[in-house]
């Protein structure tokens, strides 16, 4: 039986999320890293970046998964989360030792992109 396709589910429709006005619907997970927010050189653009200003707020004495993805037209965005087991991902596994063990064996696959529907 084949897997199926893993998805990611967004709270709200980022600009990172958009291609001529309208929302991805799949892109590829390239890259997982483990980070610390305060350690980013660069954090406050970072989050401006990646939280749309603020729409999601993300606390920095805490330690995250950065993932990075492509969109099919070859543009990158990422995504931040948190590493920790107590906030499940999406779709993920108990097989898995980790969150980071979980995205790290999907590198390279493509994802379904969720948005929360009322957000549409």
């Amino acid at each position: 039986m084949p897997e199926r396709t893993p998805s990611i589910l967004f709270s709200h429709a980022y600009k990172k999320l958009l291609v001529d006005g309208r929302p991805i619907r799949t892109a590829t997970l390239l890259l997982v890293l483990y980070v610390q927010m305060e350690e980013l050189t660069q954090a406050k653009q970072f989050i401006e970046y990646d939280t749309d200003n603020g729409v999601y707020k993300i606390p920095f004495d805490t330690y995250y998964l950065l993932l990075v993805f492509q969109k099919s037209n070859g543009d990158l965005f990422t995504t931040v989360r948190p590493a920790s087991r107590n906030k499940m991902a999406f779709g993920f596994n108990a097989k898995y030792k980790s969150k980071f063990d979980y995205y790290r064996g999907l590198v390279g696959q493509e994802f379904n992109i969720l948005i929360n529907q009322a957000d549409l």
